[in-house]
């Protein structure tokens, strides 16, 4: 007797090569964003004085530039905080098709895996580890993970 499929299951060979479609660009991404991070906006290696730069308060950072917005121009504010958002939002929505995981399980992925990045930054003298980059990249990827599963739950 035949069974049949829903409607919100694809066929293995197309799900195999969404998937990996979706790695594919997600890498190609992943290594602009890591440009972006470790060379570009002026980054030029290590700090003058040779020390760690970092900040573990939360919204320490995200607070300065609210508080102190006249002494920032609106396009470093926009990047810092609005960027920070917006770079990740792709990344939440990828994972969970890449590796077929709920959304806490990819925030947690994805949470581990900023914290490394920043880390690397911070000790390459590339950047700053900053916690408030972790949550606002967080925020980024929780919004692209929400808008997969709106979207995955249009076509269930």
């Amino acid at each position: 007797m035949k069974t049949e499929r829903s409607h919100s299951t694809l066929h293995p060979w197309l799900s195999f090569f969404l998937r990996s479609f979706t790695a594919a660009v997600t890498a190609a991404y992943g290594l602009l964003v890591g440009y972006w991070m470790f060379v570009g906006f002026g980054r030029s290696g290590q700090s003058h004085d040779g020390t760690l730069r970092y900040n573990l308060k939360p919204l320490a950072t995200i607070k300065r530039y609210f508080i102190h917005h006249d002494h920032f121009n609106m396009e470093l504010l926009l990047i810092n905080i609005g960027g920070n958002i917006a770079v990740f939002i792709p990344f939440g929505f990828a994972i969970p098709i890449i590796f077929k995981w709920g959304y806490w399980r990819t925030i947690l992925f994805f949470i581990i895996g900023i914290t490394l990045v920043e880390l690397l930054q911070m000790g390459s003298g590339r950047g700053s580890f900053d916690i408030d980059d972790v949550i606002l990249n967080t925020v980024g990827a929780s919004i692209g993970c929400w808008v997969y599963r709106t979207v995955k739950g249009m076509f269930a």
